[in-house]
């Protein structure tokens, strides 16, 4: 595992630092083993005399357990590295400071620790700890053999940055109208994930989704926009009960036998009804086994959800799909909609409208800007439609001011 000289070992000296300013400690260490032995990296920041020789111990203690290990006063902490050292009365020792350290596992073993310590005894709560444990996990990730940031040229402090930041709730869902063509009323939102910088800088997609796709991180960024909008959703139909909401799910979701499960807790957390649900699968990713994803589907299916494929024709899915998998209607990439008015767009919206209504599936474009637009995919079969025409992204509580409006 001798991570020198490779990417990896740019994520392994990074990472220290990183850890200590998502937790806003004074301090982040890394031990790993590698084939020299154990090797140790440190944030840049210099460290005050007797913290680092308790962070070896309590490191040493998180190892030989294999569980976090969280301590917000160091001076109630024995001072041994004896793993069953906690389990007995402080011995003080006159330290003073915080730690928490996770461990880093691969193939089931330990094989390093992740931590941070700071000079001042302070509260690290639980959300504190999942971010280290999510960073951990992104470092274990790289080090299983032919791991995705290693075969994919994924830059790992990216990578680690957008996992820090989904696990402190950073990524949260901005909303774009979806608007029924027949009666011209905004019938739900679709759910677009957005990262919100402690700075109060909010950014789209394109900075962060691109990376996540290439791993199992879009999988928790996916959940995490999925959860808060459930909530969002339960919010808005004490205004509209009718109001429904669209969640994207990457093509990665398909192939993992807990996804349905997962969502069916979602929506009992958040106490909707799944019937106000459309599933987006998106056309990114496609999964590995087509008859798995049959099955899933069907699941979603039998318990009212509305499964959509996103993006339709610029990705995996193909027109025999409509009749393979049990989907209830199509989204149409916004290309189709730059281009519609003119002869051969036209044709092509047609035919795809014309083919999904054939199979009883509805059908939503994307992009529409213009009056022009709108008027030619009503005209050629479309049901719904999004796009600036009626409004970009925003935010839930604009969602929440629409809908009062409609009311007024």
């Amino acid at each position: 595992m001798d991570a020198a000289g490779t990417p990896l070992d740019r994520l392994v000296r990074r990472l220290p630092g990183l850890a200590a300013v998502c937790l806003g400690t004074g301090f982040g260490s890394v031990r790993l083993e590698q084939a020299a032995g154990v090797v140790v990296r440190t944030s840049p920041r210099p460290v005050p005399d007797g913290l680092t020789g308790a962070v070896a111990e309590l490191d040493a203690v998180v190892w030989a357990r294999g569980l976090p290990h969280v301590v917000e006063d160091l001076s109630a902490e024995p001072a041994t590295s004896d793993p069953a050292a906690s389990t007995r009365p402080s011995q003080g020792g006159g330290r003073r400071g915080t730690y928490a350290g996770v461990p880093v596992r691969v193939g089931g073993r330990v094989v390093g620790v992740l931590s941070v310590a700071d000079p001042a005894s302070r509260q690290l709560g639980p959300s504190q700890v999942r971010i280290l444990i999510e960073l951990a996990r992104l470092l274990a990730e790289q080090l299983q053999p032919g791991g995705d940031a290693a075969r994919v040229g994924v830059p790992d402090e990216a990578v680690a940055e957008i996992a820090a930041a989904v696990a402190a709730g950073e990524i949260r869902p901005w909303y774009q109208p979806v608007m029924d063509l027949g009666t011209d009323r905004m019938t739900g939102v679709e759910a677009l994930a957005r990262w919100h910088r402690p700075s109060g800088r909010v950014e789209g997609p394109a900075s962060f989704l691109p990376l996540a796709e290439r791993s199992e991180l879009v999988l928790d960024i996916d959940r995490a926009v999925m959860a808060r909008a459930f909530a969002d959703l339960a919010g808005w139909q004490q205004l509209r009960p009718d109001f429904r909401v669209s969640v994207n799910l990457s093509g990665r979701h398909l192939d993992r036998p807990d996804t349905l499960s997962m969502v069916e807790a979602a929506v009992s957390a958040a106490g909707i009804s799944a019937a106000s649900v459309d599933l987006e699968i998106t056309e990114t990713a496609r999964p590995d086994d087509l008859r798995t994803s049959l099955v899933l589907l069907t699941g979603f299916r039998d318990r009212g959800y509305t499964v959509w494929f996103d993006d339709f024709g610029s990705g995996w899915s193909a027109l025999q799909d409509l009749i393979r998998l049990p989907v209830g209607g199509i989204k149409l990439d916004r290309s189709f909609a730059e281009q519609l008015g003119t002869p051969v767009d036209d044709a092509i919206v047609g035919a795809l409208a014309s083919a999904a209504a054939q199979v009883g599936l509805k059908v939503t474009i994307e992009g529409i800007q213009t009056p022009l637009q709108l008027d030619r995919a009503r005209a050629l079969g479309c049901h719904f439609a999004q796009g600036y025409l009626w409004s970009p992204p925003i935010s839930p509580d604009e969602v929440t001011t629409r809908l009062n409006a409609a009311r007024a």
